[in-house]
């Protein structure tokens, strides 16, 4: 990510010293003063590109502060908000191809199919119930590493010092 912003920044602002030094080209008569001008340009870009790439980094920084205080945050409604939305997936999985079936057959309601759910909603509630799987697994083989406590929002163990 970085590079590619590097790249688009650095090409724009070639451009624009290119673009700067034709102009400079009219105004500048000797050898030595259009070399002075190159590396005062050239001194001028980097700064500005040591600038650009100093905000990209401090905002992935915060980013991920932000994230890392999420994930490692003691709140129980934290913790217990991906199990709790695969049991709400469950239930609108029964609801949809178990109740509204059953009960539309036995209080003669009408019968035609529901709407099949969404792929989104597939594609989502899987990927939450993978997650978690996963990571419930990890917890119960006792694996303790930076990728499972991401996972299941666990904090690292205290070291003895």
């Amino acid at each position: 990510m970085m590079s590619i912003l590097t790249n688009l920044f650095s090409s724009g602002t070639g451009n624009l010293v290119s673009s700067v030094a034709q102009v400079a080209d009219q105004f500048i008569t000797t050898d030595a003063e259009r070399h002075e001008f190159k590396l005062k340009m050239e001194a001028l870009v980097q700064q500005r590109e040591s600038e650009i790439q100093k905000t990209i980094q401090s905002e992935q920084q915060a980013k991920q502060s932000i994230l890392a205080a999420e994930l490692n945050q003691d709140d129980k409604f934290t913790k217990r908000a991906r199990p709790m939305l695969v049991y709400f997936g469950l239930v609108m999985i029964a609801m949809n191809y178990m109740v509204f079936p059953i009960l539309s057959r036995f209080f003669n309601i009408d019968g035609s199919p529901l709407p099949d759910l969404p792929m989104e909603f597939w594609a989502g509630w899987s990927g939450i119930v993978a997650t978690w799987c996963i990571g419930r697994s990890a917890e119960k083989i006792g694996a303790s590493n930076k990728v499972t406590r991401l996972v299941t929002g666990s904090k690292p163990p205290e070291v003895m010092g």
